[in-house]
């Protein structure tokens, strides 16, 4: 089982401290407790499946501990589930403090432990969020064929809220990927007839080649006594593996660009229950089938 490496421990924990600290400081009179609990489902044009439970809990103070677990059923048999754990804190005034660690395992392919924090401050009609992230993934392929890396890297936000309801939401990201394993590779590679080689460096490919190296994203949306609707636009440029092995060559030589729009819809069906709608679509430079998807989720609120 792969593990932090120090400093990602160490700043992880630095993150859980600060929101217990912050739990303390911005600790407001009120003595109000809300739980809220989550089931969704997602599907898309190519029959992946997807499911998540989410369990929210916020108590006194506007602290919030969070759990949530999805499992995603893609269509080549393969199964990837995710677990993630959160912590955060505000005083919804000025400042909020949030730490998450979250695991992610696709049997005989990879698993992904994940430690992020997210710092934001409030001012006025304006939010600023900075949220790094440390990243340690596996590539599994057999007992005896394994390789480490990391990826690090921060995630900035700058957001804006009209009294009238109306709101935009924007983002940038970039991640830095480690290269220490690719000697390994290499001499694992040389140790194989050309036809295995292949086959090993795409099967390194399909592992890592989803994850986003850069990405900017863009939300409008506005709040309604209904609920609310937001129109959503990223765009990711993805982890370039060819590039990564150390140009030994791999399928995929070139840089692959993400385009995904998507509309959202959040309605209140009562004081308890509320449900989301997603509906959007996702375009690769590499192929030429968009792929479309639809997600639904079902929240039920207690106190």
């Amino acid at each position: 089982m792969l593990k932090f490496n120090r400093i990602g421990l160490f700043v992880f924990l630095t993150l859980i401290i600060g929101v217990i600290y912050s739990s303390q400081v911005f600790s407001l009179d009120e003595n109000i407790t809300t739980t809220s609990f989550a089931i969704g489902t997602t599907y898309d044009s190519d029959s992946n499946i997807g499911n998540l439970v989410s369990l929210d809990h916020e108590f006194s103070g506007h602290q919030h501990i969070m759990f949530n677990m999805d499992r995603a059923e893609n269509n080549d048999d393969s199964v990837t589930s995710t677990i993630s754990f959160a912590l955060a804190s505000s005083n919804f005034e000025d400042i909020g403090v949030t730490a998450e660690f979250s695991y992610s395992k696709t049997p005989d392919s990879i698993e992904v432990y994940t430690g992020s924090g997210e710092f934001a401050y409030y001012i006025n009609n304006w939010q600023f969020t900075l949220a790094p992230q440390l990243s340690t993934m596996t590539l599994l392929f057999t007992q005896d064929r394994h390789f480490n890396m990391h990826s690090i890297g921060p995630k900035i936000g700058i957001d804006y809220f009209w009294d009238s309801g109306a709101y935009v939401y924007s983002s940038y990201s970039f991640n830095q990927f480690s290269d220490r394993p690719v000697l390994r590779i290499n001499d694992t590679l040389g140790n194989l007839g050309d036809a295995a080689r292949q086959t090993f460096q795409d099967r390194i490919n399909e592992r890592i080649s989803g994850f986003e190296k850069q990405s900017v994203s863009l939300t409008l949306g506005r709040v309604y006594y209904w609920g609310s609707v937001d129109a959503n636009l990223s765009y990711a440029k993805l982890f370039n593996a060819s590039e990564w092995l150390g140009g030994t060559g791999t399928s995929l030589e070139d840089d692959t660009f993400v385009s995904t729009y998507w509309l959202s819809v959040f309605y209140e069906l009562s004081s308890r229950f509320s449900v989301s709608s997603d509906l959007g679509v996702q375009i690769q430079s590499i192929t030429a089938n968009d792929l479309y998807f639809v997600n639904v989720t079902l929240f039920y609120f207690w106190e």
